[in-house]
């Protein structure tokens, strides 16, 4: 591994890492207090079993970064990097309203040292505030179903925009010329699964390009 490309991994494995801690931190804070689905026994084994299988496919598309250049080989790379955006961006949803809660209960504590007296939004609803990060948890199963979703079904769901163009110094040679630009497909991703990719050829062909 080369110099550079260690140094940014090592930096961005603390950064992810420095979240995943974060998140975890969350989800306790989420579940304390509550028996709900055994929450405390098992979120340990279950969150850091998916962090490290992530941080070991990452650690994985690096050190093969020369072999991801044989197409055969797409399909890990395709299948980890998904696998980590999966899981990761409803982490980052997540932190941001867990990290509002944790302000907000910091800003608490700091007024209520300063002032005594005012012990009403010390003692406001520590339950409410909680209300905060669920409302996190809920929302961050947003992206991971759109992911998911983007990842099973999605890419296979092709559209068709049709657009027609007019130019003033156009030559009318080019009058009722049909051309056809076929963009993100991604077809790496489709493993050994061709009839999406015959699908999109018929459609194409059916729009009949010049």
């Amino acid at each position: 591994m080369r110099p550079q490309v260690a140094i940014v991994f090592s930096i961005t494995l603390i950064i992810f890492l420095l979240i995943d801690f974060y998140v975890y931190k969350g989800l306790k804070h989420i579940g304390s207090g509550s028996d709900f689905l055994n929450w405390q026994k098992w979120l340990p084994y279950a969150y850091w079993t998916l962090s490290v299988v992530t941080y070991v496919g990452v650690l994985f598309m690096i050190l093969g970064s020369r072999s991801f250049s044989d197409p055969k080989n797409y399909v890990y790379f395709y299948g980890f990097f998904g696998f980590m955006i999966l899981f990761f961006a409803p982490k980052l949803v997540f932190s941001v309203f867990h990290l509002a809660e944790d302000l907000i209960r910091a800003g608490n504590w700091m007024v209520y040292k300063i002032s005594p007296t005012l012990n009403g939004l010390e003692g406001t609803g520590i339950s409410r505030m909680k209300f905060i990060s669920q409302t996190g948890l809920a929302l961050a199963a947003i992206p991971f179903t759109g992911i998911l979703y983007g990842m099973i079904q999605g890419r296979f769901n092709f559209k068709v925009l049709e657009h027609k163009l007019s130019f003033k110094k156009l030559p009318k040679a080019f009058d009722g010329l049909r051309i056809v630009q076929i963009s993100d497909i991604h077809i790496g991703s489709f493993f050994s699964n061709h009839k999406p990719v015959e699908a999109a050829i018929a459609s194409i062909n059916q729009l009949k390009p010049d």
